[in-house]
């Protein structure tokens, strides 16, 4: 029996082989650049529900440094449980991702359980503490994964792969050193943006603090009357506006809307002109004795430092506004106390 010709036309085992695992896209892992765009929208959403968070909990600002590590703490809850859910729930993506057509998975391609998300999630430590050179082995590992996504065994695809396909998937083509080396140092840029962001709310604070410090140098002639008085024999809790024949109200500065006194105590008003931190607010110089009854002034949250007694008990809590927008002399931080006011007058 004779064998039967070969068909000339006949499809290849190799172009059949294609045409049941068709390659549309056979390479399914997400290129860098969309998977930086998805981490800056998923950057700004957490900025912006933080300042939310903030602005809701404590309008002026959290009170004391305890408050701000709480705010800190839950913050960081909040985005762990909102990446770790998102990643392990049924888009398997954060909004970030979503928006941009990407989703996790495990190697085999199967969805992530809370704990590997989370797991994920703990694992960005590692790729921040390589000053972000972690997040930038997105740009050229075998499965663009990211240090994280080797440490967790995951990694970012296309939304429309499937498990067979992520599972089956060979490495991505081999990228050239110098656009490595430029993906590399574009993963740099979330590092670079913090410190931009560190920069800008530190130059803003500077601008806010020396709205304060011009109302303290505002109540400089009221801290004079306070001392002149003292020295005349008059106990602090016998001064006031009035028995010291000083108007509370006027515009000592652009930003001071009045200065009150009160058993010696001066409280500086800041109005309608100063910054929005300070609006409304107050800070508050107490006058204090030295072991020698030399008269010295404690500034805000300022302890009083050895040797030195407040006049007032508790005066800390008399300043409401957020320790941040204070100069250093007024903050926890400062153990001690200011000296008499110096004149105004050349």
């Amino acid at each position: 029996m004779t064998e039967p010709a070969a068909n000339p036309y006949a499809v290849s085992e190799a172009a059949a082989s294609q045409a049941e695992h068709p390659a549309n896209n056979p390479i399914p892992y997400s290129g860098f650049w969309r998977r930086a765009v998805a981490f800056v929208l998923d950057y700004l959403l957490a900025v912006f529900v933080t300042n939310l968070l903030s602005r809701a909990v404590w309008p002026r600002g959290a009170p004391n440094r305890t408050a701000a590590w709480i705010l800190f703490g839950a913050s960081m809850i909040v985005l762990c449980l909102y990446l770790a859910v998102l990643e392990s729930s049924d888009f398997q993506a954060t909004f970030g991702k979503r928006i941009l057509r990407l989703k996790v998975a495990d190697l085999r391609g199967e969805p992530l359980g809370f704990g590997r998300a989370l797991g994920r999630m703990a694992a960005r430590v590692a790729s921040i503490l390589t000053l972000g050179v972690g997040f930038g082995m997105a740009a050229f590992t075998d499965r663009r994964q990211a240090l994280h996504d080797k440490i967790a065994g995951t990694v970012v695809v296309r939304r429309e792969e499937t498990a067979s396909d992520i599972e089956h998937a060979g490495p991505a083509p081999h990228i050239t050193t110098p656009v490595r080396a430029l993906m590399v140092a574009a993963s740099l840029l979330p590092v670079l943006a913090v410190l931009a962001v560190r920069w800008l709310t530190d130059l803003g604070r500077s601008e806010i603090r020396s709205e304060v410090i011009d109302g303290l140098a505002a109540a400089a002639p009221f801290q004079e009357a306070v001392e002149a008085a003292r020295a005349q024999g008059k106990s602090f809790d016998s001064m006031s506006n009035d028995s010291l024949s000083l108007a509370a109200d006027e515009q000592f500065s652009d930003y001071v809307e009045s200065i009150r006194i009160w058993k010696g105590a001066l409280e500086i008003n800041f109005g309608p002109d100063s910054n929005e931190y300070l609006r409304g607010g107050h800070v508050v110089l107490v006058p204090a004795l030295t072991h020698d009854s030399h008269v010295v002034w404690i500034c805000g949250h300022a302890a009083p430092g050895r040797g030195v007694k407040a006049t007032i008990d508790d005066y800390q809590k008399y300043t409401n506004i957020h320790e941040m927008w204070l100069p250093p002399e007024c903050s926890y931080q400062h153990s001690g106390a200011l000296e008499p006011a110096q004149s105004a007058d050349p």
